[in-house]
């Protein structure tokens, strides 16, 4: 599921109101998606609870509309909750790569991972929503992405905990987060001594 899948069925309702359709432009890279992506939407919602009175009063039929309605509500819940983290690996200093690996399985979005590496071990930590509030995990691999260790669990603070970073060399660990257990956002640090 995408942004541009979501655009899509707003442009579908917008085409069966009779309302002009104007398509997504091209990304810039250079630009983040998201801000524009969002008001794009709010204002394509915006122009269809407009006019959609006005279409029915003229015999358009709710329930079409509404079916559309509801397609955009599941895509854009799907996308919001289904952001997981994946890894790419290059062996040749990135002149090429191979597959997509997916990391994370989590029911919620998982997000602003961060890799650090030591020698042929490989350490991942991000925050996902699993446990019902934003928690720190963290996922190693011994033999440089090839295959990875099971998710570890490193936060269990009260509040939520995010933007989790993450450095090692050969004989420690090093995570820095913020989380809010006491009331406002501090920064917390943990080690783990001996690389895996």
């Amino acid at each position: 599921m995408s942004d541009a899948d979501i655009e899509s069925v707003l442009d579908r309702a917008m085409a069966l109101l009779g309302l002009p359709v104007e398509p997504a432009p091209p990304r810039d890279p250079a630009v983040y998606y998201l801000p524009p992506f969002t008001q794009r939407v709010q204002e394509k919602l915006a122009k269809i609870r407009a006019d959609a009175p006005g279409w029915v009063e003229r015999g358009g039929d709710p329930a079409r509309l509404e079916a559309l309605l509801k397609e955009f509500e599941r895509v854009m819940e799907e996308w919001g909750s289904g952001w997981e983290i994946y890894y790419k690996r290059s062996s040749d200093r990135g002149s090429t790569w191979g597959p997509d690996t997916r990391l994370t399985t989590a029911p919620l979005p998982s997000a602003r991972p961060s890799i650090a590496a030591a020698a042929s071990e490989l350490h991942v930590v991000w925050f996902d929503f699993r446990d019902g509030n934003a928690e720190i995990y963290y996922k190693r691999s011994g033999d440089g992405g090839a295959s990875w260790e099971p998710d570890t669990r490193l936060t269990f603070a009260t509040g939520d905990s995010q933007h989790p970073t993450v450095s090692a060399t050969d004989d420690a660990v090093h995570v820095l987060w913020f989380d809010d257990r006491d009331g406002n956002a501090e920064i917390y640090y943990k080690r783990k001594q001996g690389g895996g």
